[in-house]
């Protein structure tokens, strides 16, 4: 199931376009990283559309952390720095 059928997106952007190139970049407005995360785990199931981030705001913010915590290499090879390493 896609965002724009579990109500998370306006469809504004289609995959077709994607591939080709044909979109535009847009402000969308202000971003919740916890609520992404919270799509991100549940998944396009449709057997979890009533998962509700609030039944696993552990996982939410493990997932987080993963992200912001682990080494990563973006696609392009470039080292990115974990930012827990700039910490005094």
């Amino acid at each position: 199931m896609s965002l724009f059928e579990s109500g998370d997106s306006t469809g504004e952007v289609s995959l077709k376009d994607l591939c080709n190139n044909g979109i535009k970049p847009k402000l969308t407005g202000d971003v919740d990283l916890k609520h992404l995360a919270g799509l991100i785990i549940r998944g396009g199931w449709p057997g979890n559309i009533n998962y509700s981030p609030k039944d696993s705001s552990e996982a939410i913010d493990e997932y987080i952390k993963l992200i912001i915590d682990d080494d990563l290499i973006r696609l392009d090879g470039v080292y990115v720095i974990p930012i827990t390493a700039l910490k005094n």
